[in-house]
């Protein structure tokens, strides 16, 4: 069996590639510059040098623009330019966004627009929001909304931060509101802590 030296082989693979018809098919054309600046809704766009379908393909593109504004951007949508379809979705989009912002406390929410059972969810989830940031001791808690029994659970919250604060010497503890075994305990943490 002869073996061929790597010397022979190269000439021979690249010859072979030469002879071989090309497969690979050439990329297509890059769309004028005219073309995309239509597509996307920038000037210059001369309708005029674009072909019938091309104009299809542009005014689908300026619906589906528009239909983005105003899912998205109610301020800049031009309503009178959408369908009654496209203006029930649109629609109902901004009705299930306002009522997740509502749900979530966002500044931007109007209340006027939701139903009745989506108000008291809405009061529901702003009153738990209220009792987490009372618990957290977060700024805007407004202990007045909560119920006694919420009210207490926040009192023992706050102890046990007080308590945490003083045992790890973090700024804001009150010793004076400690019980004398937790008072005893932060002793022990400080002399700790300075060894």
């Amino acid at each position: 069996m002869r073996i061929f030296s790597p010397a022979f082989l190269l000439p021979v693979a690249l010859l072979s590639l030469a002879v071989l018809p090309s497969t690979a098919q050439a990329p297509p054309p890059v769309p004028s510059q005219n073309l995309q600046n239509c597509l996307f809704g920038i000037s210059p766009c001369d309708s005029a040098q674009l072909t019938p379908e091309q104009r299809q393909a542009v005014a689908l593109a300026a619906r589906r623009r528009l239909m983005e504004i105003c899912l998205y951007s109610s301020a800049n949508c031009n309503a009178s330019l959408l369908t009654p379809e496209e203006k029930d979705v649109v629609a109902n989009t901004y009705r299930k966004r306002n009522y997740q912002n509502c749900l979530r406390g966002f500044y931007v929410c109007d209340n006027s627009a939701l139903s009745q059972h989506e108000q008291q969810q809405v009061a529901a989830a702003a009153h738990k929001r209220n009792y987490g940031d009372c618990k957290r001791g977060f700024y805007g808690c407004d202990p007045s909304q909560l119920s006694s029994g919420e009210q207490q659970s926040v009192v023992r919250s706050a102890h046990k931060r007080n308590y945490q604060s003083c045992l790890h010497g973090w700024y804001g503890c009150d010793a004076s509101v400690l019980t004398a075994e937790e008072q005893q305990a932060v002793s022990r943490a400080a002399t700790e802590r300075a060894y």
